[in-house]
């Protein structure tokens, strides 16, 4: 049995409170994406710690849902920023926090935004998707995205 009382010790003890935002935010170990993590004391299961404060101050996450922050702080624990949300919801924090990275931004890319007019524009002239993604070193894939406007979408 879990002493939820020790755990809510826990979370206050590895946080401070920033001043100037009301976040308390995790001080303790934090996985390489930037959240807080607790571990389970009966099991050793590492958890989010933001997570782990919503159970301990609001209750059950239900499985197809994510909490969210309200404050687009990862490393805060304050239950009064947290919030339960689907994906999507999630998803769309991120981008209006700009905490989603776009384009030539993303790790992987190989497309610049100066590519996309050029493209679009091969595009409309009936140029084939495998053409355009050799001329840009890309498979036919990203090329397609562009096209049906899955990706490249801020880029006017």
């Amino acid at each position: 049995m879990i002493n939820i009382d020790l755990m809510k010790e826990k979370l206050i003890f590895y946080s401070r409170v920033n001043e100037k935002t009301g976040c308390r935010e995790w001080i303790g170990g934090k996985t390489s994406g930037k959240y807080g993590y607790v571990r389970w004391p009966n099991n050793g299961y590492q958890e989010r710690a933001h997570r782990v404060a919503y159970k301990l101050y609001k209750g059950d996450i239900p499985e197809d849902l994510v909490v969210r922050h309200l404050c687009h702080n990862t490393v805060c624990i304050n239950p009064d920023h947290l919030e339960i949300g689907t994906y999507a919801d999630n998803n769309r924090d991120s981008m209006e926090a700009n905490r989603y990275p776009l384009g030539s931004n993303r790790k992987n890319s190989l497309l610049k935004e100066s590519d996309i007019p050029i493209i679009r524009k091969l595009l409309n002239l009936g140029v084939s998707l495998n053409s355009i993604g050799r001329k840009f070193g890309v498979s036919h894939r990203p090329i397609k995205n562009i096209l049906i406007g899955r990706s490249w979408r801020h880029v006017v």
